[in-house]
């Protein structure tokens, strides 16, 4: 499990989100009016906190995040989805250096470590919350529940853990939405049912 973790770690330092925001950080010296940079964030913890949940998807750990947020804060203009709305529809200019700084799936770590970061430095952001879970907060998101599966699998090494997690989600990233239910409990079941 250790060298998942630090697997899963050196690829979350090389991965997107770090990368984007490196970009971000160089792009906000262009002051074009009209630029908008998105910051999209997924989940902010420690990689390992929560083994039951896919790593590939933290965004940031909670002390990146921190100085995200710090620097932010100091170096450019975060805006609301509302001012890039009527920037959008009533032609109302956006300010220099604006970001706006979105989070997809309302994983409870945002409330945890993200959410108390933007508050404190009075920054705004937009929630994109997967409706279908609100009701069920137990219940996993697609992806999670792959992990989960596959993690749980110690007849495969680290390399086909990783393999098969990529197999699956190709597959049910090309299904119509009611198969990839079926397909996920087939994944519980028992050998020979």
């Amino acid at each position: 499990m250790k060298a998942i973790v630090k697997k899963g770690v050196r690829r979350l330092l090389r991965s997107a989100p770090f990368d984007g925001f490196t970009r971000l950080l160089a792009a906000l010296g262009d002051r074009r009016p009209g630029l908008l940079r998105v910051l999209t964030y997924h989940r902010v913890d420690e990689p390992g906190r929560r083994p039951d949940l896919d790593p590939r998807l933290i965004s940031a750990t909670p002390t990146a995040f921190a100085e995200q947020v710090r620097f932010l804060a100091s170096q450019a203009t975060v805006v609301s989805l509302d001012a890039v709305r009527r920037a959008v529809c009533e032609g109302e200019e956006l300010p220099p250096q604006a970001v706006l700084i979105t989070f997809d799936d309302a994983y409870e770590d945002v409330a945890l470590h993200a959410w108390p970061r933007l508050r404190e430095a009075g920054l705004p952001t937009t929630m994109f919350v997967a409706t279908a879970y609100v009701d069920d907060p137990g219940r996993p998101f697609w992806w999670d529940h792959v992990h989960r599966h596959v993690n749980s699998r110690e007849d495969l090494t680290t390399t086909e853990r990783v393999a098969e997690s990529n197999r699956l989600a190709r597959q049910l990233t090309t299904m119509p939405a009611e198969s990839v239910a079926t397909t996920l409990a087939t994944l519980d079941a028992p050998a020979g049912d």
